[in-house]
């Protein structure tokens, strides 16, 4: 039986690297068949802490140091909503508030139209539907719910709700940004404080914003004209939020171990190296070594040095040609490497994955690229290999069997 050995990239520690390869065993079985998976987890033993750049850093605990780190960067409208899960509705309500809204006979209030979405609130994700649409997506009951409570037990839904109350168009685009408003919190308390980190593509992410929208009764997900218009400014006009002196013992934790794994494996990455050869060894073949980001060029590298043998490498994500192009892959310290020596290997990579690099044009037919589209932006399209369908799809035919 071919045995796939999953080796995780920079900053991934055990909770996340569980999370990421109960995917990868669960994807292969359904689109590969009778394959074995095997882990590779070395980023808690060999990589490094994240506070250690503690002692370095000045004023470490009062700049914010052993907190959960700052958000990430993200792209067009998702941008905004993942770093500001309620910037939508900020705007609704401050487009509507203006409005001499006149409320007829029977119409219901302002507060009592908050009150009214605030009871639907608590009823959210017991529907079928969207109960079988988080079990798709793969996010936990509570981490939708604290989304939710996020969303609606805020000040500025509950304005906005009150604000569109009376008017003929107000009412689609609440629900609407509610619905993008709830996702984008969901995304951002599964993430655990590793922006970027939770796999989910845009097919996912839309089917979970229908989803919700749907228990809030609404239509569709156009972005209004008012939203539109202003949402342009707004992004233009927005920068660094904040002191960063302030933040800098909070901005080194979110850095140290993204970074810090890197310099460390450049510096001293014979025990990653071993310790990924080791795994391969252990494992009758044939074996297929899928490496992520680091995991990638750590699994080159090995190969190349001549310390394992595996019959396919996938390399997902990487910054091998890169490195070697800049002469620093740490097994072609000269620029020159022995081709023949390295199995069938197949570089995968997201054009949306700034972290991702094409290998064809650095290392001639030793690589084979393949590009597949998460739909998503960076940094998300970095983690989101593993939740595509296309990923497995045009590797099954690639697999030695």
């Amino acid at each position: 039986m071919t045995t796939l050995i999953f080796v995780h990239g920079t900053g991934v520690r055990e909770k996340r690297y569980v999370e990421q390869y109960e995917l990868i065993r669960t994807q292969a079985v359904v689109h590969w068949g009778d394959i074995d998976t095997r882990p590779c987890l070395w980023g808690d033993k060999l990589g490094v802490r994240i506070d250690a750049a503690a002692a370095a850093v000045p004023d470490y605990d009062l700049a914010g140091g052993s907190r959960l780190p700052i958000d990430g960067w993200r792209d067009e409208r998702w941008i905004l909503l993942e770093a500001d899960p309620l910037y939508e509705l900020r705007l609704i309500e401050a487009t509507y508030r203006e409005r001499d809204v006149v409320v007829l006979p029977g119409q219901e209030s302002g507060s009592d139209r908050v009150e009214r979405y605030l009871m639907l609130s608590t009823t959210m994700g017991m529907a079928v539907g969207l109960a079988e649409t988080l079990e798709q997506v793969r996010v936990p009951r509570d981490t939708f719910t604290a989304g939710v409570r996020a969303v609606f037990d805020s000040a500025a839904a509950q304005h906005a709700i009150h604000a569109t109350g009376g008017t003929i168009d107000g009412d689609g685009e609440l629900r609407e940004a509610l619905a993008r408003a709830v996702v984008a919190a969901t995304l951002v308390a599964a993430d655990d404080g590793e922006p970027g980190a939770f796999p989910l593509d845009a097919i996912g992410r839309d089917l979970f914003t229908f989803a919700v929208l749907d228990e809030l009764h609404g239509s569709d997900l156009g972005l209004g004209k008012r939203l539109l218009q202003v949402s342009g400014e707004l992004m233009l006009r927005m920068g660094v939020a904040g002191t960063i002196e302030r933040r800098r013992g909070m901005i080194m934790d979110g850095v140290t171990p993204f970074a810090g794994d890197i310099l460390r494996y450049l510096a001293h990455g014979e025990a990653v190296r071993r310790f990924i050869a080791e795994t391969v060894r252990s494992v009758p073949g044939p074996v297929v070594l899928l490496g992520h980001s680091l995991g990638g060029i750590a699994c080159l590298d090995l190969l190349h040095l001549g310390l394992a043998r595996v019959d396919l490498l996938i390399t997902a994500g990487s910054q091998v040609a890169y490195l070697q192009s800049l002469g620093a892959l740490p097994s072609s310290p000269t620029g020159a490497m022995t081709t023949d020596r390295l199995p069938k290997w197949i570089n995968v990579y997201d054009p949306r994955d700034l972290l991702a690099y094409i290998a064809e044009p650095v290392f001639g037919s030793a690589v084979t690229d393949l590009a597949v589209a998460s739909g998503v932006p960076f940094p998300r399209a970095h983690s989101a290999y593993f939740t595509n369908r296309e990923f497995y799809e045009q590797l099954r035919d690639k697999l030695p069997r």
